[in-house]
């Protein structure tokens, strides 16, 4: 409950070294994107999915590994199996099963790297929040 109402209370969510495998924690973060285009998540993982190849990258904001937006659809689809996988969770259809491509940016990086750049993480979240305007609906 305390990680629910602390989700409420932020406009970004930095998820570092997560890989999505656990639906109670995806569905947290999942409704509460779905509560406001103006929630963002941001994936830092340096091998999130087998799925994604390197070429599946781009420089953005002076950021290097930043997936395109039109090979996020993979990741989306990687999260959603998980949602509905009886393996994962005891009532997949309960479960949030697709996010926006729009609602979350992934960089390719491990911790140390994040947090040794941080100062060029946030702006680089400053410029997606004034530079990028939502169009789609969440869910």
């Amino acid at each position: 409950e305390y990680f629910k109402q602390a989700l409420k209370k932020k406009k970004y969510f930095f998820v570092i070294g997560y890989s999505f495998f656990d639906p109670h924690i995806n569905n947290l973060f999942f409704n509460e994107l779905s509560e406001s285009i103006d929630k963002f998540l941001i994936i830092i993982n340096p091998k999130i999915s087998n799925d994604i190849s390197d070429d599946e990258f781009e420089e953005r904001y002076k950021i290097k590994n930043v997936l395109k937006k039109d090979s996020k659809i993979k990741l989306i689809e990687q999260i959603s199996n998980i949602q509905q996988n009886p393996i994962y969770t005891e009532l997949p259809d309960f479960n949030v099963k697709r996010i926006s491509s729009d609602s979350f940016e992934y960089i390719k990086e491990n911790t140390e790297n994040f947090i040794s750049n941080i100062d060029s993480r946030l702006d680089f979240v400053a410029k997606l929040a004034e530079g990028e305007q939502k169009t789609t609906k969440i869910f």
